[in-house]
């Protein structure tokens, strides 16, 4: 473990130094960025997170854990070099070089979701709330439907149908198109999984 630990250290560091030489002045709107006081502020789903050039904190200035590093970091340092175009909605396994993570997030997300929530979707709608979930227009054979900004230019789909007499609860997350163009296969996993356990969280209910 203390291996472990010390090479998410050394990757977390060398992250925030790349950050650190990086200018976002040029893409803040690409991105959805603040910049101000030698930080950047990012916000994520219902809570705002500072960069700094040594550390990455909350709205509460504490610090944030690995995964929200790696994610972070690699939203800013991926940004395309102009705002994509959205054109549709689609599942992860539609990424490139997703294949891999398919089964990784079928079960961090969709699975854990579905199972936390079965029979208790009055709980779900109240959790979405909490989390910032939006109602949107559209008409999906869904029980629930709503749109959250997990991150400013990364929208996403949760789709939600309870469990009844014929069919257990089925929980489904999907992305515009163009989320590739911020972030790679593997950090779109990470961003379905956070997304999962901030729903979770927020409910109140424990997960066996």
């Amino acid at each position: 473990m203390k291996n472990i630990n010390s090479i998410f250290n050394k990757n977390y560091k060398d992250y925030l130094k790349k950050v650190a030489m990086s200018d976002f002045s040029s893409k803040k709107d690409i991105l959805g960025i603040e910049i101000k006081d030698n930080k950047i502020d990012l916000p994520f789903l219902n809570r705002n997170f500072n960069i700094f050039s040594e550390k990455i904190t909350d709205q509460y200035f504490i610090e944030a854990d690995y995964s929200h590093c790696v994610l972070f970091c690699n939203y800013l340092l991926q940004c395309p070099d102009k705002k994509p175009i959205f054109s549709d909605w689609v599942s992860y396994n539609s990424f490139k070089d997703s294949a891999p993570l398919i089964n990784y997030f079928e079960n961090n997300t969709h699975l854990l979701i579905a199972n936390a929530f079965t029979k208790n979707i009055d709980i779900c709608k109240k959790a979405c709330d909490h989390i910032g979930g939006q109602l949107v227009d559209i008409n999906l054979p869904y029980d629930l439907v709503r749109k959250f900004y997990i991150l400013p230019k990364i929208p996403i789909l949760f789709l939600f149908n309870d469990s009844d007499e014929e069919f257990q609860a089925v929980a489904k997350i999907l992305f515009e198109n163009c989320a590739e163009q911020y972030l790679d296969a593997e950090c779109i996993a990470v961003a379905g999984t956070l997304f999962a356990q901030y729903l979770i969280k927020s409910s109140g209910l424990k997960i066996n």
